[in-house]
């Protein structure tokens, strides 16, 4: 089942009761270029206050069946304030279960619209580590801007930037895959990408493999997270 999908239509979300530590903060699944501190606070003392942040959105925390671990994906600066407020407190989360690779893909969705709003360096944070990731890369731009929550000529903006522009695109025909040529498409009016879009229709199908190996080491009994400047360790 396609996790971003399943996800969406509440297919396999459960509701569980966790300590603060228990969640373990990934910087791979962390979309923003950096943690607001004063959001941070303000978060804080809105848990102080008595105010649930999680009424507006869920808390959003992925159960890695291949690493046996919690990891924050929908949380980040809310999880810090209710830790700054209420230290390792239990309290509700909205549990998914998923890969790693999975739930680095759902991050990629997250935060496109509430609260704390995304710049256009977050979300160019969240096309660029798509683009780098040689399975994600040969997505085509509509598809990988579904994925991030953007447009796809911002998709198309920053491959282009990179350099990534591609010979051959994926697509279906008669129901079945095949790969179209696509170096002389809108050579003539110099609108190579925007011809390119119109045969990519359906993504490749996502394999379970990457990015890359990640060790256990990683996720030890205090865990410690440093997102741009801000350092904060969590765990006994």
């Amino acid at each position: 089942m396609n996790i971003l999908k399943a996800v969406v239509q509440g297919q396999v979300e459960s509701k569980r009761t966790l300590k603060p530590s228990q969640i373990t903060l990934d910087p791979a699944m962390q979309q923003r270029v950096a943690i607001d501190e004063g959001v941070v606070k303000d978060y804080a003392k809105a848990w102080l206050a008595g105010e649930d942040l999680s009424l507006r959105d869920k808390m959003l925390v992925a159960y890695l069946t291949d690493m046996g671990v919690y990891v924050g994906i929908d949380v980040w600066h809310r999880h810090l304030g209710w830790v700054e407020a209420f230290d390792d407190k239990p309290r509700e989360y909205t549990v998914v279960e998923c890969t790693r690779r999975e739930a680095i893909l759902l991050s990629m969705k997250q935060n496109p619209g509430h609260g704390l709003r995304r710049t256009n360096a977050d979300m160019r944070k969240a096309v660029e580590t798509m683009l780098n990731d040689p399975e994600w890369q040969t997505w085509s731009n509509i598809e990988i801007a579904k994925a991030c929550r953007v447009s796809d000529v911002f998709v198309g903006k920053v491959r282009r930037e990179m350099g990534l522009q591609r010979d051959t695109v994926t697509a279906v025909r008669n129901g079945k895959e095949v790969t179209i040529n696509t170096k002389n498409i809108g050579a003539a009016t110099g609108n190579t990408n925007r011809a390119i879009e119109k045969v990519e229709k359906t993504p490749k199908k996502e394999e379970k493999t990457g990015p890359g190996p990640l060790t256990e080491e990683v996720y030890a009994e205090g865990v410690e997270v440093v997102v741009a400047e801000h350092t904060r360790t969590i765990g006994a």
